[in-house]
């Protein structure tokens, strides 16, 4: 098992007792020592494996995870370097499916879609074009993709634009640019959804920058893949504008086309999750129990529950008595509605949306439903913003029970602190009443 540090328990369980706000600055602040504690899925000994828009062999892109974050050796080839020129839609970045809704909206049907995907050899390029109905434009100046060797839970990047006294990155670094993930189940690229966004923000991406260090926190994802587009560089000069007829969002509308040059100069890009160094699966018995206290608080976790979905089913089937009613003609999309309802609940802190989604035989250790509820109205009153996201759901439905287990992130934050994050697993019970599918019993297990 992948954990947090023994001494992130202790300080997140202070909070969790007597809400004291203590400093995360050693994991969650956007500080630099945060490259040193955690792994960086982007370096190549890690498995990272890097695509550009376009290599320069006077700068190549294997420069961008080689762990030189500073611009000292800009000039001796250190740092990837992309010269742009030519017509681009600004901020026309294609959202999933848009394309195929631009090819059947102008008329030319399958033959349409077929043109347009000639235009994308591969993943790499995808979504990135847009212009009107007489062509297409590119939408960002450039790219770079980073595959991971594995799908992990990531929820920072952070990009070194070129920084020094010669090249300040006021005038000679990227000011305008976004990150993705890859979603592989809509084979398709998805912003980030940013941490600290601005009002008016779009897209989550990140406008008018003067630094040479961006670190881009968001919310948890789980994805093999992440895409740096760039859109505008602080030397971008703009020499011929014009409007063109397009699609944007599925509506007919004008859009902003720029003839543009320039240079993207960029000399690291790092990617973060929760993994740390060196990190080994024992923990002593102390750190065991503080964690399970942790995710009991939070979670509201029945410790006395197996891992084991077939376990788990049984104590349920025998805890609960079953209803004599019929098997639903698809009780998988029904339990995933009810873990999808418990997921939104959770994160908008609406407690009356969250108890219904629990059996009211709710009993645990002489704690029963009204005890629960109790609970868990205190942990929603002690964190102001929760960010809570299951992925990878795995379904096993009986006659009238059912097991789900899923892979969780969660962002807790109180008024005036910092974020705990903390990931895992869940395997959630479940039992069908008169009410419908209900959750009977939750087990944790946190990294």
């Amino acid at each position: 098992m992948k954990i947090l540090a023994t001494a992130t328990f202790v300080i997140a369980y202070l909070i969790l007792v007597c809400g004291c706000q203590p400093s995360f600055k050693q994991v969650f602040v956007e500080g630099s020592e945060i490259d040193k504690q955690l792994v960086n899925y982007a370096l190549p000994e890690n498995g990272g494996v890097i695509y550009v828009s376009q290599d320069n062999p006077d700068h190549p892109a294997r420069t961008l995870t080689n762990g030189i974050v500073g611009s000292e050796n800009w000039d001796h080839g250190e740092g990837w370097e992309s010269k742009f020129d030519g017509e681009y839609e600004y901020g026309g970045y294609i959202e999933p499916g848009e394309r195929e809704r631009l090819a059947v909206s102008i008329g030319g049907g399958r033959a349409a879609r077929q043109r347009e995907d000639a235009n994308q050899p591969d993943y790499r390029s995808r979504d990135l074009y847009g212009g009107g109905i007489q062509g297409t434009a590119s939408t960002a100046v450039g790219w770079v993709v980073i595959q991971l060797a594995a799908e992990e839970l990531v929820t920072r990047v952070i990009v070194h634009t070129v920084d020094s006294e010669k090249y300040p990155a006021s005038q000679y670094g990227i000011s305008d640019f976004a990150v993705q993930y890859w979603t592989p189940h809509a084979n398709t690229w998805k912003h980030v959804d940013r941490v600290g966004k601005k009002i008016g923000d779009q897209h989550n991406s990140i406008r008018n920058n003067t630094q040479g260090r961006v670190v881009v926190r968001f919310r948890p994802v789980r994805t093999s893949k992440i895409r740096l587009l760039i859109r505008l560089t602080n030397d971008t000069e703009t020499y011929a504008k014009r409007r063109s007829m397009g699609y944007t969002q599925g509506m007919l509308s004008r859009i902003r086309l720029r003839s543009m040059r320039g240079t993207i100069r960029l000399t690291e890009i790092e990617i973060y999750g929760l993994e740390k160094k060196d990190e080994v699966a024992s923990m002593t018995s102390s750190e065991d129990d503080l964690n399970e206290r942790l995710l009991d608080e939070i979670f509201a976790v029945d410790s006395d529950v197996p891992a084991s979905s077939s376990n788990s089913s049984a104590s349920a089937a025998e805890d609960f008595p079953h209803p004599e009613i019929g098997v639903p003609t698809n009780p998988q999309e029904s339990i995933e509605a009810v873990i999808q309802r418990y997921t939104l609940a959770y994160s908008s802190r609406d407690l009356s949306a969250l108890m219904a989604t629990i059996s009211p035989k709710y009993s645990r250790d002489g704690e029963n439903y009204e005890q629960l509820r109790k609970k868990m109205a205190g942990v929603f009153q002690r964190y102001t913003q929760i960010d809570f996201s299951l992925q990878r759901l795995r379904v096993q439905a009986e006659t009238q029970t059912a097991t789900v287990d899923a892979d969780y992130a969660v962002a807790l934050t109180a008024a005036g602190g910092s974020p705990l994050t903390l990931s895992g697993k869940l395997f959630f019970a479940l039992i069908e009443s008169k009410n419908g599918w209900q959750i009977s019993s939750i087990n944790a297990q946190g990294r």
